[in-house]
């Protein structure tokens, strides 16, 4: 059963490019934070520029519809001197692209972070979808 529907996925993506695409990238962001103060979240505090970094990330081919895109932290250089605070965050998706909001809060020192993105095309209809724990 599992075999025949990975047939059939790869079939599909055969017979038509653009229904199954995926596409990544990856992202380097120096100097994010310079420890000060503890505000609640980066893109709340005052220090906003300094706290975090807008990448616009454009696809090298659009997609037919926004895709789901997962980003993870691939490597990180910060300061031992406070808690490792970091987030990412994909905004404004689209079929052209979207942006990764990069930030930290209260008093982590961020020197380096590197973000890997993957964008996919939604085969099975599953979308995205956010747990609570």
């Amino acid at each position: 059963m599992v075999a025949l529907k990975l047939t059939v996925v790869l079939v599909l993506a055969l017979a038509t490019p653009s229904a199954c695409i995926t596409q990544a990238g990856r992202v380097n962001v120096k100097k994010l934070g310079t420890g000060s103060g503890c505000p609640v979240r980066p893109w709340t505090a005052k220090e906003t520029a300094e706290r975090e970094r807008l990448v616009a990330i454009k696809f090298k081919h659009p997609f037919a519809s926004p895709p789901l895109v997962t980003a993870s932290i691939s490597a990180l250089d910060s300061s031992k001197r406070a808690n490792v605070r970091i987030g990412l965050t994909v905004e404004d998706l689209t079929e052209e692209g979207f942006t990764l909001k990069v930030g930290t809060w209260c008093d982590t020192w961020v020197y380096w972070v590197q973000a890997t993105w993957t964008a996919y095309t939604d085969v099975f209809g599953t979308g995205m979808k956010e747990i609570d724990a």
